[in-house]
């Protein structure tokens, strides 16, 4: 069987000489997509990769997908279907990471919450036709999508495998490590941040209380949304009308002419996942509303812990068993929190041998749906999963 990764780029190489945009679209306009897309790649051995809806060429036997927020109303699967439906019939797919996304301004696992339109049941039908020998061919994110896709008759045709980010380190006692990183924390901890949702600016006090904690420890934020945080993180020229509404957002207290030098000192960007990890990998614990910034810094051995704000968030952390606030909650959304509040709440959360039973409940899940649709598993996943 020939694999075709189709995705966008794992790993994209060099950009210090793109500018933003550039960087931004060949991941997605989110870096945090980069952690998915490079999990899947090393979960599958680094196949050959393409994009969504590339010819199938005449070697390629099965598409395997990294696909996240592909069901709900912000997606249309128009082409996506017509692709499918016109590729040659013994070609076969495998979904991953399959995501629902609920509303974005409140958490819900409801599965009521979401409907899915004529044309994605029709995708949907089309993505199952195309297992092989009948098996489930849709590895989901969460509980709410799974819900979501039983709501509409797919309950079987899918697995829940949380992200495949879970998945990134080979040690199988990364749980345990994390718990004995955590208990040297001193009282002088170097915090790091993940950050960035500009479209609700009730996130605005958690965000702003964020950025002064890790300051003041000598941390960095990380973003990932929108590409003006990337931009600031880049030193890149900005609009007044640009930096004003990211002072208003992120830091009050610096005037507008301060905030490309406050960006390039206190945010960074990142388009490599294991120099992104590395990074993480000093800080004594990460806090914030990105989830994938928070997965690799659990995935470099550090204590993480995210404030989750959609069906999205709450679902990767409960499926991935990530420590998490919710974002609505005091003293979080009103940016009252101090470290030993997130030292407090990691403590009740986090239970490292839990955490790695539950990586390896994840990696065989992955191995049964690669097995079942013949997709070669690779030694990092037997590892995991032995």
């Amino acid at each position: 069987m020939t694999i075709m990764f189709r995705c966008d780029p794992p790993r994209i190489g060099l950009t210090a000489h793109l500018d933003t945009h550039a960087a931004a679209s060949m991941v997605g306009l989110n870096p945090g997509n980069l952690a998915f897309g490079y999990a899947t790649a090393l979960l599958l051995g680094f196949p050959r990769n393409t994009h969504f809806l590339a010819p199938v060429d005449a070697q390629e036997t099965i598409g395997v997908y990294a696909c996240a927020n592909l069901l709900g109303s912000h997606y249309d699967p128009s082409h996506f279907l017509n692709f499918v439906n016109t590729s040659p019939s013994s070609w076969k797919m495998l979904l991953i990471g399959l995501g629902a996304q609920g509303p974005l301004d409140r958490l819900t696992d409801n599965p009521n919450d979401l409907s899915l339109s004529d044309i994605q049941i029709s995708w949907l039908n089309a993505v199952c036709s195309r297992s092989t020998n009948s098996a489930p061919n849709i590895a989901v994110r969460g509980g709410f999508s799974h819900g979501v896709l039983n709501k509409y008759g797919y309950g079987d045709r899918a697995v829940t495998t949380g992200c495949p980010s879970l998945l990134l380190s080979p040690d199988k006692n990364l749980g345990k490590k994390i718990v004995a990183k955590f208990n040297t924390i001193g009282s002088n901890p170097l915090l790091d941040g993940t950050l960035g949702n500009p479209w609700d600016l009730k996130h605005a006090p958690f965000e702003q209380h964020l950025l002064r904690l890790v300051i003041a420890t000598g941390g960095v934020s990380h973003v990932q949304m929108d590409k003006r945080h990337m931009s600031l993180a880049r030193f890149d020229q900005l609009s007044q009308e640009d930096l004003a509404e990211l002072r208003f957002q992120l830091s009050p207290e610096t005037s507008i002419s301060g905030m490309r030098d406050f960006g390039r000192r206190h945010l960074r960007v990142w388009w490599d996942v294991p120099s992104w990890m590395e990074y993480l990998r000093r800080a004594d614990f990460v806090f914030g509303s990105r989830i994938h910034g928070i997965t690799l810094a659990l995935q470099s051995g550090t204590p993480a812990m995210c404030a989750v704000w959609d069906s999205r968030t709450l679902e990767l952390c409960r499926a991935m068993g990530i420590p998490h606030v919710s974002l609505y909650d005091q003293p979080w959304i009103t940016g009252r929190f101090s470290f030993d509040d997130l030292r407090e709440e990691f403590a009740k959360q986090f239970d490292g041998e839990g955490f790695d039973q539950n990586r390896k409940l994840r990696a065989n899940q992955f191995l049964e749906i690669f097995t079942r649709n013949g997709v070669p598993v690779t030694d990092h996943l037997r590892n995991i999963a032995s």
